[in-house]
């Protein structure tokens, strides 16, 4: 009876593994625990320390709304565009920066945004981050933090960074990953490969 049962259990267990199969091969996919045939190695992971510094002035006139309900708080939404340098090229390029800053009369604020490089001859994208920063000192000053992908690739961007920015003249000047504060750590880095 043992026996039979035992037969019975493994003639499932391979009619199943059977359809599994055929399953996939109708769906073009590949069963589970196979290695498909065209598996690539994954590429080695690197962490790499990086530094860029951003420059950048006001594209368009902002526009500025009060914000309902909240005496003294405004919101800002606003381009700038610019030039990203650094000493690696993948991450130096056309730099577009567009932002939504809620400021204070207090003199604070918070901003969140995108951070665009691109490569200037091609207008191929190089770098593509998330910027979320405090403004302090009456909004001339910010301190934050990027994240994003170095295309082309799957490479992450994490970075602090700060910087100064005049309200009239509508300029912007950063610092990306130069203010390190503990050496040797680094503020900013390129992470590269899976692990």
């Amino acid at each position: 009876m043992t026996n039979r049962r035992s037969g019975s259990i493994l003639a499932v267990a391979i009619t199943g593994a059977a359809v599994l199969s055929v399953v996939a091969s109708i769906a073009g996919g590949t069963p589970a625990g196979a290695a498909p045939a065209h598996h690539h190695p994954r590429p080695p992971v690197s962490v790499a320390a990086a530094t860029m510094q951003l420059t950048a002035t006001r594209s368009q006139p902002p526009v500025v709304t009060p914000c309902t309900g909240s005496p003294g708080v405004i919101e800002i939404r606003t381009t700038l565009t610019g030039q990203a340098s650094s000493a690696d090229p993948q991450l130096a390029g056309a730099l577009t920066v567009a932002a939504r800053v809620l400021l204070s009369a207090a003199g604070g604020g918070f901003t969140t945004g995108t951070v665009v490089v691109r490569d200037p001859a091609t207008g191929r994208i190089k770098v593509r981050a998330q910027l979320t920063q405090l403004e302090t000192a009456n909004a001339t000053k910010f301190d934050g933090l990027l994240v994003g992908t170095v295309e082309p690739g799957d490479a992450r961007l994490v970075a602090l960074y700060s910087g100064r920015i005049d309200l009239r003249a509508g300029t912007l000047t950063a610092n990306v990953g130069a203010d390190t504060p503990v050496v040797p750590h680094d503020s900013a880095v390129v992470v590269g490969g899976q692990c």
